[in-house]
């Protein structure tokens, strides 16, 4: 058995009903393994459950003990700090680690890491390095220095790191040109049933599919459009790169008929972006027969969609779908935000799946709380979620990023409500949903980021109320009419006319 090089580690993010693979880290893995290194991923979501919290500390530092001890070859430990939400966890698991080990070399990577590189180098000096923006090459770059192969004068694009007390950092220059050269991920290490939700019983499915753990997957990166709240492109780049329908297709069998899952998660920020290749992709899971369940939680672009492609994605599969609206205002959505995306194309997407699918669970993301948010805009969007009454509104905070237009925006006008100095280290609650994906943390002070020019945060917080009670009815309402009835053992979705609820 070959020793390991290196050790990956997602966090616990919250005590959450299921978990979905590290796609991140699991693509660091596929990527360092090509390349002759050995490694593990641990991920702590499905090691610490929720009778564990209380010796969270004492099961983390086990952990990663007993894996150092199997491996004293291991020369770096990654560690995902993907989202805002899981920063407190990360640097505690941090401070953990050098409790064991004070000489390993420590990476961090991911979003939140990407846009704080240079913060969190300059308060915590127990990390070593941060990988900027997509991070395969980086990685595989970074343990050829650690394990002697390389000079660190080598690390030059998407890296940054601290050399006599002084950050230097290379922001990524270059991308992965052609993505499909990192072929399908290694899920040879993957105990799928860790996956595996309690309440799998109750997940739903348009095609009466069996549930199984959800898998991600990502089929394309980047996004080529500017909106001034996103932060993505820091990561991925603005340019768009695509996987192949073939390869995307080998991914999805070797899964379904290898591995038995019939569950998948596409990540893509713009999966339709190419409708072409979009349609490629479907046509041919329609052409195989496999019988999944598609699940599109970054949304889809609006503006890209219509009905031959909407009559596609739900006969592949599709059962979740989510419409990335923003605002009912145009003013806010198109002068703003800059989404370039009318009234008229909204309604023609949404009530083409209202109509035509009933059973497809319908989804619209909403932001309030933009700077030039007023009353008169936020009653724009609570207008056009009373129409969509077959709509599942789900409706965030807006939050200013730090790099984007809209952070610059705030910290010039003085809108922020948290000290903007301590960002690196902060979480945000983003609405709907979100704070449940909390345990710990140094969350900001007051659930909304911004105070908008002209509304007090309690007229925000009024409407985040009625928001929520609307979301809270869809959602129950839908789970009703369309929730599974479990005969046996096997799984179908009920007639429309036929209500009934596991017991």
């Amino acid at each position: 058995m070959n020793s390991n090089d290196f050790l990956l580690i997602n966090p616990l993010r919250g005590l959450l009903k299921y978990y979905y693979l590290p796609s991140g880290l699991m693509s660091l893995h596929t990527a360092a393994k090509k390349s002759g290194y050995n490694g593990e991923i641990v991920d702590f979501n499905t090691i610490i459950k929720k009778n564990d919290i209380e010796n969270y500390k004492q099961i983390v530092k086990n952990t990663i003990t007993k894996k150092l001890e199997a491996n004293p070859s291991i020369k770096l430990i990654g560690i995902s700090i993907l989202f805002s939400i899981v920063i407190e966890r990360c640097l505690e698991l941090i401070r953990i680690i050098r409790e064991i080990d004070n000489n390993i070399s420590i990476v961090v990577g991911g979003i939140h890491a990407t846009i704080h590189y240079q913060k969190l180098l300059e308060n915590n000096k127990d990390i070593d390095y941060v990988v900027i923006g997509e991070g395969e090459i980086q990685f595989v770059n970074l343990l050829n220095v650690v394990t002697g192969k390389a000079d660190i004068k080598t690390l030059t694009n998407g890296i940054a790191y601290r050399k006599n007390n002084r950050v230097v950092s290379h922001p990524q220059n270059t991308y992965i040109k052609d993505i499909n050269e990192l072929g399908i991920v290694d899920y040879s290490w993957v105990r799928f049933e860790d996956y595996s939700a309690d309440d799998v019983n109750n997940w739903y499915s348009a095609k009466g599919v069996s549930p199984s753990a959800a898998v991600p997957i990502l089929t394309s990166r980047a996004c080529p459009y500017n909106c001034n709240f996103c932060s993505m492109y820091k990561v991925m780049g603005k340019k768009f790169r695509q996987k192949s329908a073939n390869l995307v297709m080998e991914e999805l069998k070797f899964l379904h008929y290898e591995k038995g899952i019939n569950y998948f998660q596409i990540n893509d920020d713009n999966f339709t972006l190419n409708k072409k290749r979009a349609m490629e992709i479907l046509s041919k899971i329609i052409q195989d027969g496999m019988k999944i369940t598609l699940n599109f939680i970054n949304g889809l672009g609006i503006n890209h969609l219509n009905e031959e492609l909407i009559d596609a994605l739900v006969e592949a599969g599709a059962s979740y779908v989510y419409l990335a609206v923003e605002s009912g205002s145009p003013f806010i959505r198109n002068k703003i935000i800059g989404k370039k995306l009318s009234d008229e194309k909204i309604y023609e997407v949404v009530n083409y799946f209202s109509k035509k699918y009933p059973q497809i669970r319908l989804c619209a993301f909403f932001i309030i709380g933009f700077p030039e948010e007023t009353k008169n805009t936020l009653n724009d969007s609570l207008k056009m979620i009373t129409n969509f009454d077959t709509v599942i509104p789900e409706v965030f905070n807006c939050i200013p990023y730090y790099g984007t237009r809209l952070w610059e925006q705030c910290v010039k006008d003085n809108l922020l409500t948290f000290d903007h100095k301590d960002a690196w280290k902060k979480g945000y609650i983003m609405g709907t949903n979100s704070k449940s994906w909390f345990s710990t943390g140094d969350i900001i002070e007051n659930e909304f980021c911004l105070t908008p020019y002209n509304l007090t945060l309690n007229e925000l917080k009024k409407y985040r109320q009625l928001f929520d009670k609307i979301y809270k009815e869809r959602a129950a309402a839908f789970s009703q009419k369309y929730q599974y009835c479990r005969v046996g053992k096997s799984f179908f979705c009920p007639p429309l006319s036929v209500r009934c609820r596991i017991k």
